[in-house]
């Protein structure tokens, strides 16, 4: 039997010096402090057993935290905007894709057989968020011969994601088109909704022209169509005060609608339900990803349509978990192993004296070993060619019906340097779904690999969504 677990949520700032450094051409730079805040999730559970004990722990961020930082070097003198622009956006995508729900760190404690390792991953409700204008901004785009104007446009967040809207030119009072709408998949109706207006520059940093007070999902939808006031800045705090900066930049007018999840998971026609919905989510289950052995130690696959992409939580290779499992062992062990080969015992025995897998030891002995032809580590033999990641996770995106038709997707499998090792684009049909729809369980080979083959093991299904 399963129980609901323990959820712990405490608000974090941290504020240090780091040491981290990098070069544009000539110049070099470096951070050397760094800021954070926001809130940090521990969840236990569920709860299994007759003891109980937890089944997995799990740390996540509800929201991306506010960052702050202070550069060193060549970019501390002037703050060189493109650069402060570039670093900021590279620490935020670095939180959002591991930290940011849906994403977060879990450390599985009991095996549990069929086990959809993020089961908290499938949203609760869709976000459709609608930009329709803003009043009275302030004119950031100096003219000689006419009044001072911006070049407006509005920034969302939602958790891991940030939309931007088209930019209108040359006005104080931007009226947005229909077209500037976006979905958001929402994980907890608790996570904030942060909107910011600002000027478009195509030579400098962006100009800040203000934020409308940050406002959890839940009570979002009540402030649609109304016009929202726009601060110098704010911050919020989920269990005190918002904290608002100067008033009087102008006003922001929205359209926020939540959608509900129909609980049927698939369509099996087009229904009278199925017309009038507002919208769908393409739901991929990814069980598992067949791939060349020793291509990559820690890998994501990715789901992309014309308008939306979304990842999977990134998972160690065997590659990598062998590489992580030899960095914990101590080196003096290490040695013991290289030298033991040197002397004739064999692998198996090896791994029985020092306490350590196979498959540890092989590593070892391989990294200890060059090849005299190419300078790189032999193959010892034995090694896999190919090797199973177990993903065991579904990943969403929103779909309309005209792409659910018509439309196709692309499958892609990353590293960490978010370098593509392998891609292919499909059509819906192709991936199990097609009108009327009905699940069905696949293999997909994604024949763009540089490296080899890729089979990716799983099925499709689509949800419909309602007000």
């Amino acid at each position: 039997p399963e129980a609901a677990g323990l959820r712990i949520a405490v608000d974090v700032e941290v504020e240090g010096g780091i040491d981290v450094s990098a070069s544009i051409g000539p110049f070099s730079f470096g951070i050397d402090k760094l800021k954070a805040s926001g809130e940090i999730v521990i969840e236990m559970g569920p709860m299994v057993g007759e003891l109980p004990v937890a089944a997995e722990i799990r740390v996540y961020l509800l929201d991306s935290p506010d960052i702050d930082f202070t550069f060193s070097g060549f970019a501390s003198a002037a703050e060189f905007p493109p650069t402060r622009q570039a670093v900021r956006a590279a620490i935020d995508a670095v939180l959002a894709s591991q930290l940011v729900m849906p994403n977060g760190l879990t450390k599985e404690l009991v095996e549990r057989k069929d086990h959809m390792v993020n089961e908290h991953a499938r949203p609760k409700a869709v976000l459709r968020v609608r930009v329709v204008k803003a009043q009275g901004l302030q004119g950031s785009d100096w003219s000689l011969f006419s009044k001072s104007t911006s070049d407006a446009y509005v920034q969302v967040r939602v958790g891991s994601k940030t939309w931007k809207t088209s930019v209108v030119k040359n006005t104080c009072d931007p009226e947005f088109p229909d077209s500037d709408v976006h979905d958001f998949l929402v994980y907890d109706l608790a996570q904030v909704v942060k909107c910011r207006v600002l000027d478009d520059d195509w030579l400098n940093d962006d100009d800040h022209l203000g934020y409308t007070e940050p406002l959890q999902v839940k009570d979002i939808v009540a402030q649609s169509n109304k016009p929202r006031e726009l601060y110098s800045n704010v911050k919020f705090y989920r269990r005190g005060a918002t904290l608002l900066g100067e008033g009087g930049r102008g006003k922001l007018t929205m359209q926020f609608s939540l959608l509900r999840l129909d609980p049927k998971p698939t369509l099996t026609g087009i229904s009278a339900a199925a017309a009038s919905a507002e919208g769908f989510l393409l739901a991929v289950d990814i069980r598992n990803l067949v791939m060349p052995a020793r291509l990559a130690d820690i890998i994501e696959v990715g789901v992309r349509t014309e308008r939306y992409s979304s990842f999977t939580t990134r998972v160690q290779t065997p590659q990598g978990k062998l590489k992580a499992a030899v960095q914990a062992v101590d080196k003096t062990v290490r040695h013991i192993v290289r030298q033991g080969q040197r002397e004739g015992i064999p692998l198996e025995t090896l791994a029985r004296i020092t306490g350590l897998e196979d498959g540890v030891v092989h590593e070892i002995l391989k990294s200890g070993s060059k090849c005299p032809r190419t300078g790189q580590p032999c193959n010892l033999g034995g090694e896999r060619v190919v090797a199973e990641v177990p993903f065991n996770t579904t990943v969403f995106v929103p779909v309309s019906k005209r792409e659910l038709e018509s439309a196709h997707i692309t499958l892609l499998i990353r590293n960490t340097k978010l370098e593509v090792l392998a891609k292919d684009t499909f059509k819906l049909a192709e991936l199990g779904t097609s009108w009327p729809m009905g699940p069905k369980s696949n293999f997909i080979v994604l024949k763009d690999g540089q490296q080899g083959i890729f089979t990716l093991h799983g099925k499709t299904s689509v949800v419909q969504l309602h007000k």
